[in-house]
């Protein structure tokens, strides 16, 4: 058993994870409906939204998207990308890292 501990940073005028930066440089270059700020503000809360759900219910991914998704909504259009781009992401991410593991 482990326990989740989620971290929740002070706010700042600019992103400090990778995540976040790379959301939220993605989303100016797509709007111009809203500033800087606002968009960090959304990307933050949705992450630190969704990681709330999932510890706090229980329930898998899949499931919280289901509760929270509107069909053919944005975030199951999101999702979808998701889904179709980031195994490769994460699977090329875990071969450079998995060799500098070191169980304790």
């Amino acid at each position: 058993m482990f326990s989740i501990r989620i971290y929740t940073p002070k706010k700042s005028k600019s992103p400090e994870d990778f995540v976040t930066l790379s959301l939220s440089k993605a989303s100016l270059r797509h709007t111009d409906s809203f500033g800087k700020n606002e968009i960090n503000e959304l990307i933050t809360g949705t992450l630190y939204g969704t990681a709330k759900l999932l510890a706090e219910t229980g329930e898998d991914y899949a499931r919280v998207v289901e509760r929270v998704a509107t069909k053919g909504g944005i975030t199951q259009e999101g999702v979808a990308v998701f889904n179709e781009l980031l195994p490769e992401v994460f699977d090329k991410l875990f071969e450079k890292t998995s060799g500098k593991i070191i169980m304790l």
